[in-house]
């Protein structure tokens, strides 16, 4: 049986992005990725975006990602413009004069076909297949707090982008399971039957 709170989950995530007409479906597919997930907030640009600045923007425990939707690598000059842009971006969206330690922010090209990423190469790459491991995958360094502050100061700070908070997403369903029947249930009708057939 299908679980009940992911399909809730995955239909929000699908209406939250619809309010933004100019993404592509396999642009829709890789920003639901961290919406379906706990604890995640995505920050996108509701202006479509420009070279020099990131799509949008998945926080989480493993760190801070700037998205960038691309078909090849870009030019060093842009991958250093949307760097800069994001670092200040939560530089000042840090209002009590902390800062992101570096290896928390990352930029991420979103690709049709992932690329191999070299240990000096100023971003990470991932395709539809892998995106999930890339974000969830590593060291929780963000606590779950810090996570939303940021989420929540960088949208209210920036005019381009616009939160889309996890607090507003479905929650589970009381016992966890997000189904119609738990195991239990399933077990107890399953003992009623099997007392009411004839001994053989």
């Amino acid at each position: 049986m299908a679980n009940i709170g992911v399909e809730r989950r995955r239909r929000w995530a699908q209406a939250q992005l619809e309010r933004y007409p100019f993404l592509t479906a396999p642009q829709r597919r890789f920003l639901s990725v961290p919406l379906m997930a706990s604890g995640w907030h995505l920050v996108v640009d509701g202006s479509g975006g420009s070279p020099g600045r990131a799509a949008a923007f998945a926080i989480g425990r493993t760190g801070v990602y700037a998205l960038v939707f691309t078909d090849e690598v870009p030019d060093r000059g842009r991958l250093r413009r949307v760097r800069v842009h994001a670092e200040e971006l939560f530089a000042a969206a840090l209002a009590d004069g902390s800062r992101l330690v570096p290896h928390t922010l990352e930029v991420v090209l979103l690709m049709p076909r992932a690329v191999p990423v070299q240990v000096h190469d100023p971003f990470l790459a991932a395709d539809e297949a892998g995106f999930g491991a890339l974000l969830f995958d590593g060291d929780r360094t963000v606590s779950r707090p810090r996570v939303r502050e940021l989420a929540l100061s960088v949208a209210a700070r920036s005019e381009r982008y616009e939160l889309i908070a996890e607090d507003d997403a479905p929650r589970p369903e009381p016992d966890g399971t997000g189904e119609l029947f738990g195991i239990g249930d399933l077990r107890d009708d399953e003992r009623r039957r099997a007392l009411g057939r004839p001994f053989p």
